[in-house]
């Protein structure tokens, strides 16, 4: 019986054992490592293409701040394309017409 509560011992020290040694290796393998990006200027300044599409339906109370929220994103004006995707049958289709029109006119890439 004691030995095999002493082969046990070692059995669950030799995984405590590797667990450790792994988890010193991970340690080192993180502070060794370069990262992909030195700075964050990489980051902004090669920012991708990005479309926003915004699905409609009689949304009449919202979506003048809906299609304003798109376009308040922190993305590159150039970059943004926003597309109002509009089914309404009600006053909707109006209202959104407007603000796409007073978006474009403050150069948004934007279509209704």
């Amino acid at each position: 019986m004691r030995e095999a509560v002493i082969t046990a011992y070692f059995i669950l020290l030799g995984i405590i054992a590797f667990y450790g040694i792994h988890l010193y290796w991970l340690i080192w393998l993180y502070l060794t490592k370069k990262p992909i990006h030195d700075t964050d200027q990489d980051i902004l300044t090669n920012q991708p293409h990005v479309t926003i599409q915004l699905p409609i339906y009689n949304e009449q109370m919202v979506v003048a701040r809906l299609i304003h929220a798109a376009s308040e994103q922190d993305w590159d004006k150039n970059k943004l394309q926003i597309q109002v995707l509009d089914d309404s049958d009600d006053i909707t289709s109006e209202i959104a017409h407007k603000e796409v029109a007073r978006l474009r006119s403050h150069g948004y890439n934007i279509s209704h």
